[in-house]
């Protein structure tokens, strides 16, 4: 399975449940090379971004770190027949979500305006243009300024004003993708997800990660702004509009023993919750940036039957990643460990790998003699 990561739209909670999943089921998980924590976002996705001393020689059964999309190189390391899903959200409540945890007021040099969204939306490409020139650069966050689940989903800017192009573009994420959850939808999301793919209803339990601690529902945007979000998100706002349409529809084919699955799932998921996390509220520093999200403990009275599946469901992708590195090191620790079990599945050939890596080279190699761009 592939999970395509966007922005601010709960995934890094997907993550968990995805890594969780490999992990306890001794699946193979593709990592970004070392040194990374991610595919090289904000380029398309490229097997080089790939660890593949770590696969040693293998594709992967699961990758769930933030990429951008591009189905043929993501193809050459993943295992035949793989699943793809992602996750959306209500676009305005993505963008502003965006625009504040990834800091965008003080790329823009709007820190010390008192409505630094509106401000920007009377002038995007004026206030975009001087962030340039100032900094004689584009920051990497800062191509999730527009339609950023669109931009995750690989889609080039050029085409953000472009109905037919986009119409085509969701057209194709909708026959690439086996599943498109939605953030607003979260339990309905994940228990769709336990159905689709057969999966226990354990699989699929979480605490969110990830959360803006200063957040504040309360504080709800005006719908002159909300309409101007919108405007300047419109790729966005029809991308979600699409899959909110056929989300429900896939709900409504499970019929209404859906329903029964989604009330077990939050029961079971409270009784986990309360097992698992310590009843005082922690903050850390989001990775890379200023702000503080919330942050879970492990509740100290867990008992030992569970204290081991609580602590990988708190394990966060940072942490989730720098583990994968050691567990996945070819012939030694856990892997020598695994071999000398008889429990090693090896790949029906160990060079198929990187065979894929070659033949995809020599197709982008001819593609680009005969003037092919992408």
């Amino acid at each position: 399975m592939v999970f395509l990561k966007t922005h601010k739209t709960g995934s890094s909670t997907i993550t968990n449940i995805l890594n969780r999943y490999a992990d306890l089921r001794e699946l193979r998980v593709a990592l970004p090379a070392t040194g990374f924590y991610r595919f090289r976002w904000p380029m398309q996705f490229n097997w080089a971004a790939v660890d593949l001393w770590r696969l040693n020689g293998e594709t992967a059964n699961v990758l769930c770190n933030h990429a951008r999309y591009h189905r043929p190189a993501l193809n050459v390391v993943m295992k035949n027949n793989t699943k793809y899903i992602t996750i959306l959200r209500n676009p305005v409540d993505q963008w502003e979500s965006t625009f504040n945890y990834m800091e965008f007021p003080s790329y823009l040099n709007l820190s010390n305006d008192e409505t630094p969204m509106e401000t920007f939306l009377s002038n995007p490409h004026g206030y975009l243009r001087k962030m340039a020139s100032r900094l004689k650069s584009f920051p990497e966050s800062m191509n999730l300024i527009r339609n950023g689940m669109f931009f995750d989903l690989g889609m080039p800017p050029r085409f953000y004003e472009d109905k037919k192009a986009i119409k085509r573009e969701i057209e194709k994420i909708d026959g690439d993708f086996s599943l498109v959850l939605l953030m607003e939808y979260f339990d309905e999301s994940l228990v769709l997800l336990k159905r689709e793919f057969c999966w226990d209803l354990d699989d699929i339990l979480y605490v969110k990660f990830n959360q803006r601690q200063d957040r504040n529902e309360t504080n709800r945007l005006s719908e002159q702004l909300m309409k101007k979000i919108r405007a300047w998100n419109a790729a966005d706002v029809l991308l979600y509009e699409y899959f909110n349409q056929t989300f429900w529809e896939k709900i409504k084919s499970h019929g209404v023993a859906f329903y029964k699955d989604l009330e077990d799932f939050r029961i079971e998921n409270a009784k986990m919750q309360e097992k698992c996390v310590a009843d005082e509220e922690a903050t850390e520093r989001a990775f890379q940036l200023n702000g503080k999200i919330k942050s879970f403990q492990l509740n100290p009275s867990v008992d030992q039957y569970n204290r081991y599946f609580c602590q990988k469901m708190l394990t966060n992708e940072i942490q989730y990643i720098n583990y994968f590195r050691y567990k996945f090191i070819p012939y030694k620790g856990y892997q020598k460990q695994l071999i000398a079990e008889g429990n090693f599945r090896a790949s029906a050939g160990r060079k198929e790998l990187f065979w894929r890596i070659k033949t995809f080279q020599k197709i982008q190699f001819n593609r680009g003699h005969r003037g092919w761009t992408h």
